[in-house]
């Protein structure tokens, strides 16, 4: 089912809403290891991400890469506090594989939200499973054996878990690579 046609089930946009709705996004094509947004840059769009995965990452005092978040297919990719402040990012969202997004600038998600007013509820929306997404990470995190966190995460995400580097997922986790490398091959 293509993205407008879910949209149209689930929220019962018209016909027009959906015509008009269509003009203001654009697919856009990112290749493997290429870049949503990198830090310090000014993240200008929104994105549902139709096919591909992402990760989220910035570099610590340490000079470490941090993994802060992936991201799936059928979900909203953006950096919220850049993209409605028009300030420079504070993490990269990298492509971890070959992307296609469906895109809309931050001016015309403005006008979006005046003509078709349903798109409030649906970024609301999108960005609360987005937020209740991360929230789901703190408790394994908080509660579990390294070795039971890689079996939780290889369990929720395994698509991620077979496109991730044992090292990005280790970053997000808050573990030793070593607790993955020592696991069977995904």
């Amino acid at each position: 089912m293509q993205f407008f046609d879910i949209l149209k089930k689930h929220y019962g946009i018209s016909e027009d809403g959906i015509a008009l709705s269509r003009r203001y996004f654009y697919e856009e094509l990112l290749p493997a290891g290429d870049f949503f947004v990198k830090a310090d840059e000014i993240s200008n769009k929104l994105s549902i991400i139709l096919k591909g995965f992402f990760r989220s990452w910035h570099i610590d005092d340490s000079r470490e890469e941090v993994t802060t978040a992936f991201h799936e297919p059928q979900t909203l990719l953006f950096c919220p506090e850049s993209f409605y402040t028009h300030t420079p990012a504070k993490e990269n969202i990298e492509a971890l594989e070959y992307a296609e997004l469906l895109s809309v600038s931050s001016n015309n998600i403005k006008d979006l939200y005046q003509k078709v007013p349903v798109w409030t509820r649906i970024i609301m929306d999108l960005s609360e499973t987005k937020n209740n997404s991360l929230g789901q990470r703190n408790m394994p995190l908080q509660n579990l054996e390294a070795k039971e966190r890689y079996d939780w995460f290889c369990k929720k995400h395994p698509n991620i878990s077979r496109k991730a580097t044992p090292e990005q997922i280790a970053s997000y986790l808050k573990i030793d690579p070593v607790h993955i490398s020592t696991q069977p091959s995904k």
